[in-house]
């Protein structure tokens, strides 16, 4: 698990990022706390190195998330495209009710709920 600590007094709530399954062809991501420009780098450079081994999938578990600006927000959209371009499904599980709002307003409900491009058969036929 990676915690990276907020502010000098320790008074915000730390980030915390831990994966399952990194190695597998269904990857689990779980972060919680603040998702900010401070922080998006982190998860972003995690979710970054996942697609890149080519799952079938990637969970995004947000439940415990308190906070999410701009840039977290831009990692999210970010990784969508990385999904879709690579056909990899990208699922966003146990969304707050903040983040659902954000992701309504903003326009990222639409677009996680669009489906992956077809999956060519030779892929299919790796799943384990």
């Amino acid at each position: 698990m990676i915690i990276v600590p907020r502010g000098d007094n320790g008074s915000a709530p730390p980030f915390t990022l831990s994966t399952a399954d990194a190695e597998s062809r269904h990857p689990v991501v779980t972060v919680g706390g603040d998702l900010d420009f401070q922080t998006a780098d982190t998860l972003r450079t995690t979710l970054t190195g996942l697609v890149a081994a080519n799952p079938i999938e990637v969970t995004l578990r947000v439940a415990d998330l308190r906070f999410v600006d701009s840039t977290g927000l831009a990692v999210i959209v970010h990784t969508w495209r990385a999904c879709q371009d690579a056909r990899i499904v990208l699922r966003v599980t146990e969304v707050p009710r903040f983040l659902d709002t954000m992701f309504d307003i903003t326009g990222v409900a639409e677009l996680l709920a669009r489906p992956v491009p077809a999956i060519p058969e030779e892929r299919n036929a790796t799943t384990v």
